[in-house]
């Protein structure tokens, strides 16, 4: 006699596979805003944080130089790295003295000084890596100038590589080279400080407006980011600057 065995695996029918499809859809629709939010609410957070160390770096990129300013770099503007003229190329690191008055110190040597590592016109803006954003109506079209190594440079260039305009030959002295400013009141670069990374979470750059700096003007210098609309709706040059639409601002040095 023959048996036959019943498949437990029943087909579905049109209405059962009708009430499943909803159920995905409804389960969709409530699950991907949250989602979303959470994705978007993750990237400022990021952008707040990278902003945060950015401008920690840069601080002590400042306090190690003993400028007012970024200058720009040139082997005519700036003395230490004038390799044509021999200046400073071998210079030891200055002993720290063995007692004394501490007026005995040993003064920091020719191109380690502040008229060396300071001389010349500021940097105007430093930028991470990233696509330049648009600029809204209300923005400053300042913000979106193009890296020319002069007057817009990378932070890269002063925060990792010590290589101003991308050049070695224009490089800030080192605490190797110089001493430190304890013993000597040299002025050096003491890097890496921090790697400013390739743009914020929306795929721009992080700007500076170094041009305002203490000693060269009178409005707030910030680390901005035009923020989840890749947007610029902030003026650059303002005392007391407010972030414009979505955009954020960090402040690294107030206005005066």
């Amino acid at each position: 006699m023959r048996t036959t065995t019943k498949n437990p695996i029943a087909g579905f029918t049109l209405v059962e596979v009708a009430i499943i499809l909803l159920v995905i859809a409804i389960l969709s629709a409530i699950v991907t805003p949250v989602l979303s939010s959470t994705i978007a609410d993750a990237r400022l957070s990021a952008a707040k944080s990278e902003m945060s160390t950015i401008v920690r770096a840069f601080r002590e990129l400042l306090a190690d130089l003993g400028c007012p300013f970024v200058p720009r770099r040139s082997t005519t503007g700036n003395v230490y790295r004038d390799r044509a003229k021999g200046v400073a190329a071998d210079i030891p690191p200055v002993a720290p003295p063995m007692g004394g008055d501490f007026d005995l110190r040993p003064t920091a040597p020719l191109g380690c000084e502040a008229s060396a590592v300071c001389g010349g016109e500021p940097v105007a803006i430093l930028v991470t890596s990233g696509d330049i954003p648009s600029v809204g109506p209300e923005g400053d079209w300042s913000w979106a100038d193009p890296v020319d190594r002069d007057e817009v440079d990378f932070l890269e260039y002063y925060l990792v590589s010590n290589t101003p305009g991308g050049k070695e030959e224009l490089a800030f002295p080192t605490a190797a080279e110089c001493g430190s400013r304890e013993f000597g009141g040299a002025h050096n670069w003491r890097g890496a400080y921090t790697t400013p990374g390739t743009g914020d979470p929306w795929g721009n750059r992080y700007m500076i407006n170094s041009l305002f700096l203490p000693g060269f003007g009178t409005d707030d210098v910030v680390i901005l980011s035009a923020g989840p609309d890749q947007e610029i709706d902030t003026e650059f040059a303002e005392d007391g600057l407010v972030a414009g639409g979505d955009d954020l601002v960090l402040l690294i040095a107030p206005g005066r």
